[in-house]
């Protein structure tokens, strides 16, 4: 059975995103992908932007979230420290600019997480470095960018 996905941008405009998650549940989507990286910072839109992702998640959606290190200090979350963007119900984060490999290996090494990474930035050499280190290759994709 097909299953489906919808995207949105809150950190763009709030206001949208909440339209699209509302017709999102409507037609019964079992994937949310969205950004967490962009945007201004904005204390009340991020306050909003928790709510919106913890009611994707009690709606039984997937929620995959394009992330960087921007993202740690909006959340307050770090590599060693996920439980900020875990609890929102986020279960796949695809990861951008601005990670080091070691901190590619630490956010996949938690078990509730499954890590995409950039495909349109990653290196082949950075691919084999962090399977040298000892990431599992089952537990990471290869996305590109997912942007409409």
């Amino acid at each position: 059975m097909a299953q489906l996905g919808q995207s949105f941008y809150p950190l763009l405009d709030i206001t949208i995103a909440e339209a699209h998650l509302d017709e999102a549940i409507l037609m019964r989507c079992r994937h949310l992908y969205t950004s967490l990286q962009l945007g201004d910072g904005n204390k009340e839109n991020i306050q909003r932007l928790k709510s919106l992702l913890s009611r994707a998640s009690k709606n039984g959606m997937e929620i995959y979230a394009d992330i960087s290190p921007i993202t740690f200090n909006l959340f307050e979350a770090s590599p060693t420290d996920l439980e900020p963007l875990l609890k929102l119900g986020i279960s796949n984060f695809r990861l951008d600019y601005g990670f080091n490999l070691e901190d590619i290996l630490r956010i996949s090494s938690h078990p509730q997480v499954s890590i995409s990474i950039n495909a349109s930035t990653i290196t082949r050499e950075e691919i084999i470095g962090l399977l040298e280190l000892g990431l599992e290759a089952e537990k990471i994709t290869a996305i590109h960018n997912y942007y409409p």
